[in-house]
Protein backbone atom coordinates (compact mmCIF):
# COMPACT_ATOMS: atom_id res chain seq x y z
CA UNK A 1 0.00 0.00 0.00
CA UNK A 2 3.03 2.74 1.15
CA UNK A 3 4.71 2.04 -2.32
CA UNK A 4 1.11 2.43 -4.21
CA UNK A 5 1.10 6.11 -3.04
CA UNK A 6 4.90 6.65 -3.63
CA UNK A 7 3.93 5.44 -7.01
CA UNK A 8 1.31 7.41 -7.04
CA UNK A 9 2.90 10.56 -6.05
CA UNK A 10 5.58 10.09 -8.08
CA UNK A 11 3.30 10.11 -11.37
CA UNK A 12 1.50 13.14 -10.10
CA UNK A 13 4.56 15.41 -9.39
CA UNK A 14 5.61 14.25 -12.47
CA UNK A 15 2.29 16.01 -14.05
CA UNK A 16 3.23 18.89 -12.45
CA UNK A 17 6.65 19.44 -13.56
CA UNK A 18 7.08 18.39 -17.07
CA UNK A 19 4.23 21.11 -18.68
CA UNK A 20 6.89 23.48 -16.75
CA UNK A 21 10.32 21.99 -18.04
CA UNK A 22 8.67 22.08 -21.22
CA UNK A 23 7.95 25.20 -21.88
CA UNK A 24 11.23 26.34 -20.05
CA UNK A 25 12.67 24.45 -23.76
CA UNK A 26 10.85 25.67 -25.89
CA UNK A 27 11.36 29.05 -25.17
CA UNK A 28 14.49 28.68 -24.82
CA UNK A 29 14.05 26.71 -28.69
CA UNK A 30 12.58 29.39 -29.76
CA UNK A 31 15.33 32.03 -28.35
CA UNK A 32 17.92 29.88 -30.25
CA UNK A 33 15.39 30.06 -33.35
CA UNK A 34 15.30 33.84 -33.35
CA UNK A 35 19.21 34.23 -32.92
CA UNK A 36 19.34 31.55 -35.98
CA UNK A 37 17.17 33.67 -37.95
CA UNK A 38 18.70 36.94 -36.68
CA UNK A 39 21.94 35.83 -38.37
CA UNK A 40 20.96 34.55 -41.66
CA UNK A 41 19.04 37.85 -41.96
CA UNK A 42 21.49 40.61 -40.60
CA UNK A 43 24.65 38.79 -41.08
CA UNK A 44 25.48 40.12 -44.17
CA UNK A 45 25.08 43.47 -42.49
CA UNK A 46 27.50 42.82 -39.89
CA UNK A 47 25.56 41.61 -37.10
CA UNK A 48 26.04 39.21 -34.41
CA UNK A 49 23.39 38.03 -32.52
CA UNK A 50 24.27 40.09 -29.79
CA UNK A 51 21.50 41.03 -27.16
CA UNK A 52 18.28 38.88 -28.12
CA UNK A 53 14.57 39.45 -26.59
CA UNK A 54 11.11 38.29 -27.46
CA UNK A 55 7.97 39.56 -27.10
CA UNK A 56 5.49 37.14 -28.07
CA UNK A 57 7.10 36.06 -30.99
CA UNK A 58 8.49 39.24 -31.90
CA UNK A 59 12.43 40.01 -31.57
CA UNK A 60 14.62 42.80 -30.60
CA UNK A 61 18.26 42.94 -30.95
CA UNK A 62 20.76 44.91 -30.35
CA UNK A 63 24.57 44.50 -31.31
CA UNK A 64 27.12 47.32 -30.06
CA UNK A 65 29.69 46.19 -32.26
CA UNK A 66 28.79 46.32 -35.15
CA UNK A 67 26.31 49.38 -33.90
CA UNK A 68 22.70 47.62 -35.05
CA UNK A 69 19.59 47.68 -33.61
CA UNK A 70 17.17 44.87 -35.34
CA UNK A 71 13.42 43.96 -35.19
CA UNK A 72 11.07 41.71 -36.27
CA UNK A 73 7.34 41.82 -36.00
CA UNK A 74 6.99 37.81 -36.27
CA UNK A 75 9.64 35.48 -35.56
CA UNK A 76 9.10 33.13 -38.12
CA UNK A 77 8.57 35.54 -41.30
CA UNK A 78 12.53 36.53 -42.03
CA UNK A 79 11.59 38.88 -44.73
CA UNK A 80 9.88 41.63 -41.93
CA UNK A 81 13.27 42.03 -40.00
CA UNK A 82 14.19 46.07 -39.99
CA UNK A 83 17.71 46.90 -38.62
CA UNK A 84 18.39 50.46 -38.00
CA UNK A 85 22.19 51.39 -37.25
CA UNK A 86 23.09 53.67 -34.74
CA UNK A 87 23.89 56.34 -37.13
CA UNK A 88 20.81 56.74 -38.16
CA UNK A 89 19.22 56.81 -34.89
CA UNK A 90 18.89 60.36 -33.11
CA UNK A 91 16.62 59.36 -30.08
CA UNK A 92 14.64 56.39 -29.16
CA UNK A 93 11.42 56.39 -26.86
CA UNK A 94 8.65 54.56 -25.74
CA UNK A 95 5.07 55.62 -27.23
CA UNK A 96 2.46 54.06 -25.52
CA UNK A 97 -0.71 54.60 -26.96
CA UNK A 98 -4.13 53.92 -25.29
CA UNK A 99 -8.05 53.42 -25.87
CA UNK A 100 -10.94 54.08 -23.59
CA UNK A 101 -13.23 51.81 -23.44
CA UNK A 102 -16.83 51.99 -21.91
CA UNK A 103 -17.53 49.37 -18.49
CA UNK A 104 -20.21 49.14 -16.19
CA UNK A 105 -18.69 50.98 -13.52
CA UNK A 106 -18.43 53.95 -16.60
CA UNK A 107 -15.02 54.23 -18.64
CA UNK A 108 -11.45 53.48 -18.44
CA UNK A 109 -8.17 53.85 -20.87
CA UNK A 110 -6.46 50.65 -21.43
CA UNK A 111 -3.25 50.30 -22.86
CA UNK A 112 -3.83 49.74 -27.16
CA UNK A 113 -0.19 49.21 -28.14
CA UNK A 114 3.25 49.97 -26.72
CA UNK A 115 5.83 50.90 -29.56
CA UNK A 116 9.65 51.75 -29.79
CA UNK A 117 9.81 55.30 -32.01
CA UNK A 118 12.76 56.00 -33.29
CA UNK A 119 13.73 59.81 -33.80
CA UNK A 120 16.42 59.14 -37.54
CA UNK A 121 18.74 61.80 -37.80
CA UNK A 122 17.98 62.39 -41.47
CA UNK A 123 13.98 63.24 -39.65
CA UNK A 124 11.18 61.38 -39.62
CA UNK A 125 10.21 58.51 -37.15
CA UNK A 126 10.44 54.53 -37.41
CA UNK A 127 8.37 52.73 -35.18
CA UNK A 128 8.47 49.35 -33.81
CA UNK A 129 5.45 48.05 -32.23
CA UNK A 130 6.07 45.96 -29.22
CA UNK A 131 2.49 45.26 -28.05
CA UNK A 132 -0.47 45.70 -29.78
CA UNK A 133 -3.77 44.48 -27.95
CA UNK A 134 -5.22 42.93 -31.69
CA UNK A 135 -2.09 40.77 -31.97
CA UNK A 136 -1.00 40.17 -28.23
CA UNK A 137 -4.13 40.15 -25.99
CA UNK A 138 -2.82 41.27 -22.88
CA UNK A 139 -0.05 43.50 -21.54
CA UNK A 140 2.40 42.11 -19.13
CA UNK A 141 6.19 43.57 -18.70
CA UNK A 142 6.16 44.60 -22.60
CA UNK A 143 6.30 48.50 -20.84
CA UNK A 144 8.81 47.71 -18.77
CA UNK A 145 11.18 45.91 -21.31
CA UNK A 146 10.38 48.35 -23.75
CA UNK A 147 11.42 51.32 -21.17
CA UNK A 148 14.79 49.19 -20.69
CA UNK A 149 15.41 48.54 -24.58
CA UNK A 150 14.65 52.66 -24.98
CA UNK A 151 17.30 53.42 -22.11
CA UNK A 152 19.94 50.51 -23.29
CA UNK A 153 19.70 51.75 -26.98
CA UNK A 154 19.75 55.63 -25.99
CA UNK A 155 23.26 54.81 -24.19
CA UNK A 156 24.45 52.95 -26.97
CA UNK A 157 23.35 56.00 -29.62
CA UNK A 158 24.99 58.21 -27.36
CA UNK A 159 21.80 60.02 -26.22
CA UNK A 160 21.26 60.93 -22.78
CA UNK A 161 17.74 62.11 -21.66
Amino acid sequence: MESGNILFSIIIMALIIIPFVWMYLARNNNKKNLQKTFSTFAGPKGFSSGNIELYNQKGLAIDTNQKLVCFTPDVQTPEAYDCLSFEQIKECKVRTLKKSVTTASGSSEIIDKIQLLFVLSQGGEKVFDLFSLEKDFQVSDQLSKSEKWSKQINSSVGFSA
